[in-house]
């Protein structure tokens, strides 16, 4: 019995390290949010980065902070702040942000950080596809051309909810042959990165389908279609055969925390969040970061009456009863509200249809390594008759 005993230790190390290597290798495949943002491909109706499928889990992003907005001349807010609104984010469990018009500073910051880019473009739809758009396209090729080398940037987004009033004042044709032209040029400067249109609910059928992935903008409450049917079920009865074979991807859903409030805010983007996954979405992007003062320049009639609005030629200075204005996640000051929390929690659990969590298969091994182990043991300790 003396000299059996070796053999079986022997045995049992043996097998101890290859459980240990082969856990290594398992583990060795997790995601990491610091993993800086590679290559993005389309494999049938997902995204995938370096060859990992990736789940986007964003959040559109505004830097503007009180006092300031897009228009009227404001500078950028300077690169401290922008670092510290993506240390929050970054701490959401995010890995992609959505901006407009997004300067060089704001990519390096987010491409520290393993966050990948959005990038959208506004598009006057009352001038597109005319000469009078013609300064605005150039503006757009300009930073194509500019920010194509940029290792952070995701997508190119061309525009997003085309007005119901744009499309029967214009015509759907000329609509679509002028995003058709600026998705081509803008393929044409850059092959390499995907490019889409964001549509919404009132127009939902007016788009090329020859952009990459479909993405739509989607609330809980709005328009009734979508509260009738539901938000899940909206998402995979009406928007899901409108993407056919490609990616879907929510580019905006969310919920105002002046109508709901923080409560409601929060348990609606859960919901939300949870049918977009359960209808095989790509992912979706929360709306949005942070509440911003300058939304719209429009202010409520009356109280109550709050999409009853008027033009407000100074609307930055104040944060007025204007829904448009409490959508953020965290309050214009950067205090959370109870949706960052959500959010949070939301975005730490690996979703259904993300199949680049591997912890299944760190787990498999683990069971099989345990069960080696345990049939050596019990095949070497066996006593001869």
């Amino acid at each position: 019995m003396a000299q059996r005993i070796p053999s079986r230790l022997n045995a049992v190390t043996a097998a101890m390290l290859a459980v240990f290597a082969l856990l290594l290798a398992g583990f060795s495949v997790f995601p990491s949010h610091a993993k800086p943002p590679g290559r993005v491909e389309i494999r049938g109706k997902s995204f995938f980065v370096d060859g990992d499928r990736f789940f986007v889990q964003g959040i559109h992003y505004g830097p503007w902070r009180p006092g300031t907005g897009p228009g009227k001349g404001f500078p950028y807010p300077s690169i401290d702040l922008l670092e510290e609104d993506l240390e929050s984010i970054e701490a959401s469990g995010a890995n992609a942000i959505l901006a407009y018009d997004a300067p060089r500073e704001l990519l390096d910051a987010a491409h520290r950080r393993g966050l990948l880019v959005l990038y959208a473009f506004s598009i006057d739809w009352w001038t597109l596809g005319t000469p009078a758009h013609d300064a605005r396209s150039r503006s757009i090729l300009e930073a194509v051309e500019q920010q194509q080398d940029h290792p952070a940037i995701f997508a190119w987004i061309v525009g997003h909810e085309i007005p119901a009033q744009a499309v029967a004042t214009r015509g759907e044709d000329v609509i679509v042959e002028g995003l058709e032209n600026l998705r081509a040029a803008i393929h044409a400067s850059d092959p390499e990165h995907l490019i889409t249109h964001s549509g919404w609910p009132p127009t939902r059928d007016v788009a090329p389908d020859t952009f990459d992935f479909a993405s739509f903008n989607v609330y809980p409450l709005w328009p009734p279609e979508v509260v009738a049917l539901g938000f899940g079920n909206y998402i995979r009865e009406v928007l899901q055969p409108l993407a056919g074979d490609r990616p879907l991807l929510i580019t905006e859903f969310g919920v105002n925390s002046l109508e709901a409030g923080e409560a409601a805010q929060a348990r609606l983007l859960r919901s939300s969040w949870d049918g977009l996954v359960a209808a095989g979405a790509a992912g979706g992007i929360v709306f949005e970061f942070a509440d911003e003062w300058w939304k719209n320049y429009n202010n409520p009639i009356r109280p109550g009456s709050w999409w009853d609005r008027e033009y407000a030629r100074d609307d930055e200075l104040s944060h007025d009863l204007d829904p448009e204005e409490h959508y953020g996640i965290v309050t214009s000051m950067r205090e959370p509200k109870q949706a960052f929390a959500e959010v949070t929690e939301m975005f730490s659990t690996p979703a259904a249809a993300d199949d680049s969590y591997r912890v299944p298969m760190g787990i498999s091994i683990a069971i099989v390594g345990c069960a080696l182990v345990a049939w050596i043991w019990a095949r070497s300790s066996r006593q001869p008759r």
